[in-house]
């Protein structure tokens, strides 16, 4: 089989000599390795919040009793504003009037400009003047004559 054809720095690449790592590396890594699983370990259950009260609990924490305080007021706000038996809000009011007051309205506004206004006159539109119609002449008597040069 013939092998692909390598471009100049992967030819470079495989002429090139690896290096051993430094000896204190491997245990440098394995000794972080075992420290960060021995935190992980001794870690308390509650310090990773999973379900949706242990995440409000841990933005509330700073001071629970006055977030908790506050909460107990809006609930009682609520409470006694539901319970209380008070007037229908504004935007639960109808805001147009009734259907018949309106049209009422609008016969009696029409019988009051039916009396200002009067009998209704029964007159003639002016009539237009006729125009005669121009003589028909022929199209050459219109024009007039060219000058001759």
């Amino acid at each position: 089989m013939n092998a692909p054809k390598l471009d100049p720095f992967e030819s470079r690449l495989t002429r090139q000599v690896l290096r051993r790592p430094p000896a204190d590396l491997k245990s440098d890594v394995l000794a972080a390795s075992a420290r960060a699983q021995t935190s992980l370990v001794d870690a308390p259950q509650g310090s990773r919040p999973d379900g949706f009260f242990a995440q409000v609990a841990a933005i509330l924490w700073p001071s629970p009793i006055a977030w908790g305080t506050l909460a107990a007021v809006w609930l009682a706000l609520i409470a006694f504003k539901a319970a209380s038996p008070g007037a229908q809000p504004l935007a639960a009011r109808s805001s147009r009037p009734n259907f018949a007051i309106q049209i009422y309205a609008f016969r009696e506004q029409n019988l009051l400009v039916r009396e200002l206004l009067g009998p209704a006159e029964t007159t003639r539109p002016p009539e237009r003047r006729r125009q005669e119609p121009m003589p028909a002449a022929p199209r050459s008597e219109r024009q007039k004559p060219v000058a001759a040069v």
